[in-house]
């Protein structure tokens, strides 16, 4: 005759089950990683938060536990308008330009010569420009932050 587990092991099991990885929520996509971080839901998580930087700028930095699968994340951004004004350095991301880009991005440079992607209207990095740097790192920059801090940067948006 098969065992009954009581009931406080199976809520046990089912509440251990319920942590694990999940698969399929658009919340755990990277696009949602990216955005999350851009915007400072993980800013509470980072090593350094909220650094005063000059033109009014900020910066949280993460080492120990980047909320994107890179060795390293650093986020600056206006505090008087971070969804809208905020740039991402991602240090030996796990990913590629074109992973986070996705279908129907288009490749663009910068004033200054960096390439890049610009992904495609309509989508939820439609204001960014994902742009590589030649030691593999990339970089995300919004409209937003690039007239504020990087005008150099806005020749790819158009």
């Amino acid at each position: 005759m098969p065992r009954r587990l009581p009931a406080a092991a199976l809520l046990a099991l089912l509440t251990l089950a319920s942590c694990g990885p999940r698969t399929g929520g658009e919340g755990d996509d990277l696009t949602a990683q990216v955005l999350f971080t851009g915007n400072g839901t993980h800013d509470r998580l980072g090593d350094r938060r909220g650094v005063k930087m000059a033109g009014g700028l900020r910066e949280t930095v993460w080492e120990t536990d980047p909320p994107l699968p890179a060795r390293r994340v650093t986020v600056r951004y206006d505090s008087d308008a971070r969804p809208l004004a905020w740039a991402l350095d991602i240090e030996g991301p796990e990913f590629s330009a074109a992973d986070l880009a996705g279908e129907g991005a288009r490749r663009v440079r910068t004033a200054d010569g960096t390439s890049g992607l610009r992904p495609a209207p309509g989508g939820r990095l439609a204001d960014t420009v994902i742009l590589e740097q030649p030691s593999g790192d990339l970089r995300v920059v919004t409209r937003g932050y690039a007239a504020q801090a990087e005008a150099e940067v806005l020749s790819a948006f158009r």
